[in-house]
């Protein structure tokens, strides 16, 4: 999703993904899939690059053309664990279209519930063509454009024509690179698939799709259904479900749902009473006055960000797909309600999803091909009356088939709407609150699946078994016998959504998080961390000092009362600044062993008064200052003393300046 607005929009329409019925050619004569082995194209310590195998799948870009061009699509087999693994391994199909997921192999290979799947068979991860590491880079400057124009201020109508004008220069760059747009689609994807399969020599394998995984899987069990052995799909978007002119139906019955949950709670309903409609009040007020927010220092953004209402509107529901942001869905919307240009500006910087993760250019030309020719005016009109109407007053309808007309003249035909029938064994996932692949998507999905099992899981977002252990469980246990139906028990087990009503905000939390997690270091981090070392040298040197020179017998010569008073000024101020600053490190481990979303918000009001002590070094700081100009005047110290002094004095400064600068008071 595109995480907070721009990242929400991601999850509202990067993941409304088709199949495909054109384009995908037929194998040629005599074709022989290759698999190359190659260094791995990522960096990692010799641990992990010791688990792993990687290369390129060789594929023709079109399979009609005997002699045409050569795409290289990059691969990552994470060897199981076990010597003797199961011959059948797990696909993983990415969401998108236009995610690649190779650069997350090292991370993949850290995480404990991949490593149970590793304990009996291989893990094979790719990027589809034009994703990640694969060949052809699609339109790489839409990227940069789409987030332009999302934070302009903009009506619906004005951001359809530049969205227009971006297609027809996307167009003009495929030509120019001679990448032939027909061959983008979902079907000659499953194309690849299958070769991919052939070319690694395995007989069968299982696959496991996440959203617009879902949609390839889908269509692979009707091109290429041979080597399946069995197929779990969490988020299903099946080809028999509208896509972008579903949007307004599927946040209204999602919002109404979980807005529900928030007023049949008495904390949450006492808290934030009348949350649903007031989003829909809050959405019209920033349509006629948006909130202007300056951002620095990232490539991939606008210097100023505008929040309108649909744009407000598509960051609200996309919280609605992540489930460990519904706790603080209400904080967020009061905040922006209040304005609140820092945790705004705190939530696009945290969320927004950088060119290197997703390719709009993939997205659109396969999208384009894929729903385009199922979301006309037609479909739209047959669906008002099944949402609240505010919905698209203010602006918010899904994508407008319009924008497609300039990037590529080919799209799917009658038979990709079919439902996809099948005897492959299939365990089917969706969560209670997904906007974007709602509970209906999977009934849709499970009704011509003979062997499948649709499970609906409780308070669940957009792909469950990311974050849950009960769906990872029923994976496991389908993976041994897919035959079998799964144990469902342990969904009555997962809690309610369980609001958070006592927050304190507090953005720069999260945004120092980030910067952290992604090995980011500006230089104020680093006169951050030079002005601790300082101030730890106050508590640590002095006391040190005194203590040597008692066990050698040193004569000391007794301190001023000014000397004595100087020192405390900047010993108690030292201590408060090191207790917070162990402080912060404490809460952001158990924030984010508990429930990491609440770092882009704040804290537990709980842990409030923690955040008052930079207002106590404030007025230590001060103190410190003040003794500064009085120990160069009156003090008998020598020069090195003075000195030491001084710089205690002032890495307190700037401690305190950067807490305030950061935003976590």
């Amino acid at each position: 999703m595109k995480y907070p607005f721009y990242f929400v929009s991601i999850l509202i329409l990067v993941f409304y993904t088709p199949n495909i019925a054109v384009g995908g050619g037929s194998y040629l004569a005599g074709y022989t899939p290759e698999f190359e082995e190659t260094p791995c194209p990522f960096d990692a310590d010799d641990e992990i690059l010791e688990q792993v195998r990687c290369g390129f799948l060789i594929v023709p870009e079109n399979r009609s053309v005997s002699d045409g061009r050569q795409l290289r699509l990059a691969v990552a087999i994470l060897k199981s664990t076990n010597p003797y693994p199961q011959p059948d391994p797990l696909v993983y199909l990415t969401g998108g279209p236009g995610q690649g997921f190779v650069r997350n192999t090292p991370g993949i290979l850290r995480n404990e519930f991949w490593n149970r799947l590793r304990e009996d068979r291989d893990i094979i991860l790719y990027d589809r063509r034009g994703t990640g590491y694969s060949e052809p880079q699609i339109c790489p400057d839409l990227n940069r454009e789409q987030t332009m124009i999302t934070y302009q201020s903009l009506t619906v109508d004005e951001k359809n024509r530049q969205m227009q004008e971006a297609m027809n220069r996307c167009s003009e760059y495929m030509m120019h690179e001679g990448i032939d747009p027909s061959q983008y689609n979902t079907i000659v994807s499953s194309y690849d698939l299958d070769d991919l399969r052939r070319a690694l020599g395995y007989e069968t394998w299982n696959l496991w799709g996440i959203s617009y995984g879902t949609r390839l899987g889908l269509v692979a069990m009707r091109t290429v259904p041979d080597g399946i052995r069995s197929v779990m799909l969490d988020s299903p978007l099946p080809p028999n479900a509208a896509g972008w002119a579903d949007a307004p139906v599927n946040v209204s019955e999602v919002a109404k749902r979980f807005f529900a949950v928030c007023a049949a709670d008495p904390s949450c309903n006492e808290t934030f009473p009348r949350i649903k409609q007031r989003i829909y009040d809050i959405a019209e007020e920033l349509n006629n006055n948006p909130i202007i927010v300056e951002i620095d220092g990232s490539e991939n953004l606008p210097e100023t960000v505008i929040i309108r209402g649909d744009t407000f509107l598509e960051g609200v529901f996309g919280f609605l797909n992540n489930s460990p942001s519904h706790p603080v869905i209400p904080v967020i919307i009061e905040e922006i309600e209040k304005r609140n240009k820092a945790l705004i500006k705190g939530l696009v910087q945290l969320l927004h999803i950088t060119p290197d993760i997703l390719s709009w250019g993939t997205f659109w030309v396969i999208e384009c091909f894929d729903l385009a020719p199922f979301n006309g005016p037609e479909v739209r009109e047959a669906r008002i009356g099944l949402y609240n109407p505010r919905i698209t007053e203010i602006g918010f309808d899904g994508p407008d088939v319009e924008i497609c007309e300039g990037l590529h003249p080919y799209r799917a035909d009658a038979g990709f709407s079919d439902p996809v029938i099948s005897d492959i064994p299939a365990l089917i996932f969706s969560g209670e609150f997904d906007v974007v692949t709602p509970v209906r998507y999977g009934e849709l999905t499970a009704a011509t699946l003979r062997n499948g099992q649709h499970i609906m899981l409780p308070g669940g977002g957009h792909g469950v078994t990311r974050l849950n252990e009960c769906p990872q469980e029923m994976m496991i246990d389908f993976l041994q016998s897919p035959g079998m139906r799964v144990d469902e028990a342990c969904l009555a087990d997962i809690p309610p959504v369980s609001f958070m009503t006592d927050v304190k905000v507090l953005p720069g939390l999260g945004r120092i998080s980030m910067m952290l997690g992604n090995g980011s270091f500006p230089g104020s981090f680093y006169v951050f961390f030079v002005s601790v070392i300082i101030l730890l040298s106050a508590i640590v040197l002095w006391p040190a000092g005194a203590a040597i020179k008692k066990i050698r017998h040193t004569e000391r010569r007794p301190l001023t009362s000014l000397e004595k008073t100087a020192r405390w000024s900047v010993t108690v101020p030292a201590v408060f600044a090191l207790g917070f600053a162990a402080g912060l490190v404490w809460v952001a481990s158990g924030i984010i062993a508990d429930n990491p979303i609440l770092l882009l918000i704040g804290v537990p009001g709980s842990l409030a008064p923690l955040f008052v002590i930079p207002w106590l070094l404030l007025i230590g700081c001060v103190a410190a200052l003040v003794f500064t100009v009085l120990i160069w005047k009156r003090s008998s110290w020598g020069l090195t003393g003075k000195i030491h002094y001084t710089l205690v004095a002032l890495s307190c400064v700037v401690f305190t300046s950067l807490v305030f600068m950061w935003g976590l008071v």
